[in-house]
């Protein structure tokens, strides 16, 4: 966008070292001179105002990639530390057996429970 602006300039320099800052030519009137400079100054606004939508809406992006990346990084580094000074990992363990033992032993007796014709009790 710099480089547009700087060879903007450079070029309205050049027309006006070659012409000066002479009235324009016969036909034309100063209010047909003012419509294409405001004409000008529009697009150059139009693209000026779309370029920074579009680094806005990129910008954004980083940013809210960057606010992720950041806290998953710090929440499982506030895990580890956690797990590692409090012994969280025995008392979940402790936590979690007899629930996993209860449910195994009743996997059990229900599979212990449900009653499959013998290899007598078939007819061959």
């Amino acid at each position: 966008m710099f480089a547009a602006n700087v060879a903007l300039f450079l070029m309205a320099v050049y027309f006006i070292s070659i012409h000066g800052l002479a009235a324009p030519e016969a036909h034309w009137t100063y209010s047909d001179l003012v419509s294409v400079l405001l004409t000008a100054i529009g697009i150059i606004l139009t693209t000026l105002g779309l370029g920074i939508a579009l680094l806005a809406i990129w910008g954004y992006q980083k940013i809210a990639d960057h606010a992720v990346g950041k806290s998953v990084e710090a929440v499982n580094k506030r895990l580890d530390t956690m797990l590692e000074e409090q012994n969280l990992k025995q008392k979940i363990s402790d936590m979690v057996q007899p629930h996993i033992t209860e449910a195994a032993d009743q996997v059990w007796s229900d599979f212990a429970a449900a009653s499959y014709p013998s290899e007598e009790g078939q007819s061959k």
